[in-house]
């Protein structure tokens, strides 16, 4: 969970941006509110957070900002899988792409960590890192002579011998490396992945990385969620859940299947020739058991392929029911209803227990303002009581409900001179009981 992200120089966010999810004093909806204790003055963050803009805001910008670092951060530069790097970051003036800066605090009961990581990427390298806790500096380095990573501080967290001896060990193995395009806070996870145990200096940084291994990201792809897939073949019970959402949500259908196809057919809706899925299949059927299903890595198309219990191969497509006893192809439904599908699993999902942030851009996409509202409510009464966050963007300004939403959970971005700002509606002068939705539509919503 964040308690604040701030970005400069990426994209739309020329001068350093922030988004601050700390709570305002108010009392409204309290059971939107995570409360983290640390220090003398716990931490009120906000849980189901909201953000308005125009088309060309920075809306996606910021979805994107935070899911690119979570890939630096884990990964490392080379594995990002940005391809178009004249388009990642904003360039200045004279057509140069300038150091990118990622800062976040993120509290972890009984610490507030902070965090910031500075890249220059037209030289494909970090250039600094930096690891805080409000009990003092963790670890941070920047890049000296000859391009090598040199420590400014380095706190002494471990007592035990071992302990800070090993730790020594991976400091002077990361300096080791000129120009260095992985974090150390990753490299020192990997690193104890190679111990025979598990020792303090995973137990220690481990939590820190895992924010970013929490991070889901919501867009209508099938392949993304293991979850729905899950239901649809009831593995784990999860059809049942799947069904009570569904019929909570008024959809049109009753019932989600996966149904055979021939391998022809499958082929053909995946533009695929019949020996290229031949050849997919002879790869991945050694890898899975008999009874077992897999999502068509290959596709982002809602095509599964699986191993029967006699071990015969089987293709299947998505199929919805309905009440009447109609069937329709999943591919044949309108955009909405894909969408509102492929977006289920957040509401009885596994990996959306807990300690999940959740970035669901323009949520209102392709689905009616009713049907918008009742799935976010579905979703703030599902993970009302639970540590997971929230962060939808959305250009409905029947969104802009104040039954729903506290004030400091709705935020609006403002382009400038192509630049983005952000702020939040508690820091506007617009009372509580004033028509919201019509101020913004008319442009008075401003800081």
């Amino acid at each position: 969970m964040f308690q604040s992200v701030s970005i400069e120089n990426f994209r739309s966010f020329a001068e350093e941006t922030t988004i601050d999810f700390r709570a305002n004093k108010s009392t409204a909806h309290p059971n939107t509110i995570y409360t983290n204790l640390y220090g003398k003055s716990p931490a009120r963050i906000t849980k189901f957070n909201m953000l308005f803009g125009p088309n060309g805001s920075g809306k996606s910008n910021l979805i994107d900002a935070i899911s690119f670092f979570r890939f630096v951060i884990v990964r490392g530069i080379p594995d990002c899988g940005i391809s178009d790097l004249a388009n990642v970051f904003k360039a200045d003036e004279l057509g140069t792409i300038g150091k990118v800066v990622f800062h976040f605090s993120v509290p972890e009961s009984p610490l507030l960590y902070t965090y910031t990581l500075t890249i220059d990427y037209s030289a494909r390298t970090l250039t600094g890192e930096k690891l805080s806790s409000n009990k003092g500096d963790i670890f941070g380095w920047e890049i000296g002579e000859k391009e090598l990573p040199i420590f400014t501080q380095l706190k002494a967290v471990f007592s035990p011998k071992a302990d800070k001896e090993r730790y020594k060990v991976y400091v002077d193995d990361f300096c080791s490396v000129a120009k260095p395009n992985k974090t150390f806070l990753s490299k020192l996870a990997n690193m104890e992945k190679d111990q025979s145990t598990i020792g303090n200096i995973e137990m220690f940084f481990r939590p820190i990385l895992e924010v970013f291994y929490r991070i889901i990201i919501f867009s209508p792809s099938p392949a993304k969620y293991k979850d729905l897939k899950d239901a649809i073949i009831d593995e784990g019970g999860k059809l049942d859940a799947m069904r009570k959402e569904i019929r909570r949500l008024g959809l049109s259908f009753n019932s989600i299947q996966l149904e055979e196809v021939d391998i022809k057919t499958f082929a053909e809706n995946l533009g695929m020739t019949i020996k290229a899925v031949e050849e997919f299949a002879t790869r991945i059927k050694n890898r899975i058991n008999p009874g077992e299903t897999r999502h068509f890595i290959r596709s982002d198309r809602p095509y599964y392929f699986g191993l029967k219990e006699n071990g015969d191969q089987v293709f299947y497509k998505i199929v919805l029911h309905y009440e009447n006893g109609a069937k329709l192809d999943f591919e044949s439904e309108s955009s909405g209803t894909q969408k509102i599908v492929n977006m289920l699993p957040v509401l009885f999902g596994e990996e959306c227990r807990n300690n999940g942030l959740f970035l669901i851009d323009e949520v209102d996409r392709s689905l009616h303002t009713n049907l918008t509202k009742q799935f976010v409510n579905e979703i703030i009464r599902e993970h009302g009581g639970r540590t997971n966050q929230f962060l939808f963007t959305a250009h409905d300004p029947a969104l802009l409900d104040t039954s729903i939403f506290r004030k400091d959970e709705l935020f609006f971005l403002e382009n400038e001179n192509h630049a983005s700002h952000i702020f939040r509606l508690d820091e506007t002068s617009i009372r509580i009981d004033r028509d919201i939705k019509k101020k913004y539509t008319s442009g008075q919503i401003k800081v």
